[in-house]
């Protein structure tokens, strides 16, 4: 601070009587911007704070993408049961169940996700609903266009089914 200082201050002063705020003003007019100033820079700290601001739905989808699994003790591909998907998102945000987080769940996962779809199998004569869901690397191709983010994602294990030969 320049508190005491008064021949600083004394010339700053002058600086304002004498035209100085015009003089900056025309300066600040004249000069050429090249940068657009509507466009936010995508840096890491841009991503830290959209991270940050993550609700409990996208940090658990995250969380599933790296991993490479949805928590529900089978692989990504395939049909995952809803109530497994169901009791790995509240195991990871620390909820409990009731019935209206079950449809709240339901809703975001079909409408945020796309190519995500509902239906119903036959298992162990009941019929239970899940979700099909599209290829690990589609998934994360799409959360990184939605968040306008470029990951560095683990990568994905080998597929280790039987060749026939």
């Amino acid at each position: 601070m320049r508190r005491g200082d008064w021949a600083y201050w004394e010339r700053i002063f002058q600086w304002r009587d004498n035209s100085g705020a015009a003089v900056l003003l025309h300066y600040l007019l004249q000069y050429e911007i090249k940068i657009n100033l509507r466009e936010v820079p995508r840096t890491k700290a841009l991503w830290e704070h959209k991270l940050q601001s993550l609700d409990d739905f996208w940090k658990w989808y995250l969380d599933c993408l790296s991993e490479g699994n949805l928590g529900t003790g089978q692989d990504w591909e395939g049909w995952p049961p809803t109530e497994k998907l169901l009791t790995s998102f509240l195991d990871h945000c620390g909820r409990t169940y009731d019935r209206a987080s079950a449809t709240q769940f339901g809703m975001r996962l079909t409408k945020r996700i796309s190519g995500v779809a509902k239906s119903r199998q036959s298992r162990g004569g009941a019929q239970n609903y899940g979700y099909w869901l599209p290829p690990l690397h589609e998934c994360r191709a799409v959360f990184e266009e939605r968040f306008s983010v470029a990951l560095d994602w683990p990568q994905e294990p080998p597929d280790l089914k039987a060749v026939e030969g």
